[in-house]
């Protein structure tokens, strides 16, 4: 078979420029970024978040870290953790604040 790559619609994966953008930025955005990932996708897998809000919720939660001052370079294993708890704590502040359960996503997340 043959494969085919093309540019990314970032229209349709808003995902993708969401990561470059955190590795382009350094430090700890990438560690943040996963952290906040996880806990959105875990609260979609438990109906608590809409599919298309689980990138809106880590963009807020990056934004939220640059804003803290916790996109800072990674020196240390502590550096590492602190980076995780932050995106995990602030992603399960924020998941609850959008709109949007599986049951009801068709309606909020136009």
């Amino acid at each position: 078979g043959t494969l085919t790559f093309e540019p990314v619609d970032s229209r349709r994966f808003p995902a993708v420029d969401l990561a470059r953008a955190a590795l382009t930025r350094g430090g700890s955005a990438t560690t943040v970024l996963n952290a906040a990932n996880e806990i959105a996708v875990a609260a979609f897998l438990t109906q608590r978040l809409g599919f298309l809000n689980i990138t809106r919720l880590v963009e807020q939660v990056l934004s939220h870290a640059e804003r803290a001052g916790m996109v800072t370079a990674l020196s240390s294993l502590d550096d590492i953790r602190a980076a995780d708890d932050f995106g995990r704590r602030i992603a399960s502040e924020l998941a609850g604040q959008l709109p949007g359960t599986v049951r009801g996503a068709a309606q909020n997340q136009t």
